[in-house]
């Protein structure tokens, strides 16, 4: 049986002209090859491509952190100018116990007007006597109306330089804010400690970053499925997405701290790229999370569309390959049309080659040596008809002679 198989193969390959095997060992030389190197690149770039997809979204998260950064610095610098703005200091520094003129309370208003125009964030400043209230966008935080809430600020507040930032939060995480809140995320709130020459509080400056402000550089990608998230260093949620919302503790937290990117499986059994980024002005972290596989399907279109590139590259090549094979071997079907009408009897038919190659001279001593037997043949017929001549003109002499003698 394995004879009769292996006989049968050789019999099916004899069965191809010249020109078709020709064709196809041209196709595999060249497929073989290809699909060599792309089972090469899927298995060996793995890894590659895993770094790749890792230091994507580390770059990702590195500039959205730059963006954060610089609105932070921009507010704290805003701080900055309030506290060392003249009419504010000798506002506040004047006479503790009196209450401020309201010709000092529009001038101070004013002036944070100006200070925050073009910006999105509002500042506030609550004298620590009177309580008096200047913002130059009508804006007071919600937590001063609860005394509790706004002495325990106070508190931690007094414990601080007049040069340091208390980062407050989230303003839902406070009473009143989380009463006003209208959307997952709010707007963050910080603090700073006004002083006199005599390190006396004297007033409190609060600023507020508004939340639209937030979302247009934290909102989630909805075309790569990135999600950013802002934990403070416990790991709470301050700025979240609907899957991790504000207020509560990130899951996987202990598992990415002290990893700047991790695959880690989250719900469903699904792995995600988290990625952390540390805050220079905090020690609040920014956290990115994709889905891995939405992130290898980005990565694959790429791959995908090189592959299609070169399989039609490999389809136009084979399409000329075998166009030029084709004009190559049609002077090679001419002779042996011509072979095969020699074979039938037909001596007076050529090839006709018109070239100037191999092919061409081939042809050429092909129609040569056809003249050449035809020559051959008529010479011999003629000297076969001499020789019939002769014999015939020989018998009759002989019957002559044969004749006469009887």
């Amino acid at each position: 049986m394995r004879r009769l198989r292996q006989a049968f193969v050789v019999r099916w390959l004899r069965s191809f002209s010249f020109k078709q095997k020709l064709l196809a060992l041209i196709f595999l030389c060249m497929l073989l090859p290809m699909l060599f190197s792309v089972l090469n690149l899927n298995v060996t770039s793995f890894h590659i491509l895993q770094q790749r997809m890792v230091q994507s979204e580390e770059n990702a998260a590195e500039l959205t952190e730059v963006y954060l950064s610089n609105l932070l610095d921009d507010v704290i610098q805003t701080m900055n100018y309030v506290q060392y703005d003249e009419d504010v200091r000798s506002a506040v520094n004047g006479t503790p116990e009196k209450e401020l003129a309201a010709r000092g309370i529009l001038r101070i208003n004013e002036q944070l007007s100006l200070l925050t125009r073009n910006k999105d964030i509002s500042l506030s400043i609550i004298t620590a006597e009177n309580r008096q209230v200047m913002s130059g966008s009508r804006w007071r935080p919600a937590f001063s109306e609860e005394e509790e809430t706004y002495q325990q600020i106070m508190e931690v507040m007094e414990g601080m330089s007049p040069f340091e930032v208390y980062w407050i939060g989230p303003s839902s995480f406070l009473p009143r804010g989380r009463e006003a809140k209208e959307t997952m995320n709010s707007s963050i709130l910080l603090g700073r400690r006004l002083a006199n020459y005599n390190g006396e509080t004297t007033a409190h400056l609060f600023a507020s970053i508004h939340q639209a402000e937030l979302d247009r550089v934290l909102l989630s990608d909805e075309a790569t499925d990135r999600h950013y998230l802002l934990l403070n260093e416990e790991g709470r949620v301050l700025y979240g997405s609907e899957k991790f919302p504000p207020g509560e503790m990130f899951p996987y937290f202990k598992e990415t701290e002290g990893a700047s990117s991790t695959i880690s499986e989250m719900e469903n059994e699904e792995d995600y790229i988290v990625v952390q980024q540390s805050l220079q002005q905090e020690n609040w972290k920014l956290v990115s999370y994709v889905p891995y596989q939405q992130a290898v399907n980005d990565m694959d279109r790429a791959y995908q569309q090189n592959f299609f590139i070169q399989a039609g590259a490999f389809a136009v090549f084979i399409g000329v390959m075998m166009w030029i094979i084709h004009r190559f071997f049609r002077p090679i079907q001419q002779l042996v049309r011509t072979a095969e009408k020699v074979e039938e009897g037909n001596l007076d038919i050529r090839a006709n080659l018109k070239r100037e190659d191999e092919i061409g001279r081939l042809g050429l001593a092909f129609d040569h040596m056809l003249h050449r037997i035809q020559q051959t043949i008529h010479q011999i017929k003629t000297e076969q008809a001499m020789k019939r001549k002769a014999e015939i003109a020989c018998n009759r002499k002989y019957s002559r002679i044969f004749y006469s003698i009887s």
